[in-house]
């Protein structure tokens, strides 16, 4: 089993932005599938599962945050393979790694010019 597209990438999150993936189990057995998709408060975000009659599943989700969000899918009552995937808005993730830069470096190590 196999997922792919936009919407499990690292950074897709963009807030009332629909994200898109799909879910490949034509090489399994029948199975029910499951996803589910929470963020970082724990909160539920909405999921459709449209299946596509060819083994594969379209999976469409539309975050309500700019924060990290984890995805999870099931098949047959297990995790496939590479899940949870964690994701995030790219922005949040930037913002992030340059408050802890600043946060660890002490002012007299900052160089500033004089204008």
């Amino acid at each position: 089993m196999t997922a792919h597209g936009r919407g499990i990438e690292k950074y897709c999150v963009e807030v009332d932005t629909p994200l898109e993936f799909t879910v490949d189990t034509s090489a399994a057995g029948d199975a029910p599938l499951a996803v589910t998709i929470t963020d970082v408060d724990q909160d539920p975000v909405d999921v459709s599962v449209n299946d596509n009659k060819d083994g594969t599943y379209l999976c469409r989700y539309v975050p309500t945050k700019r924060v990290k969000h984890v995805v999870v899918v099931t098949y047959g009552g297990v995790v496939i393979p590479n899940f949870p995937v964690r994701v995030s808005d790219l922005q949040v993730q930037v913002q992030v790694f340059i408050d802890t830069l600043a946060a660890q470096r002490p002012n007299n190590l900052i160089k500033r010019e004089k204008v």
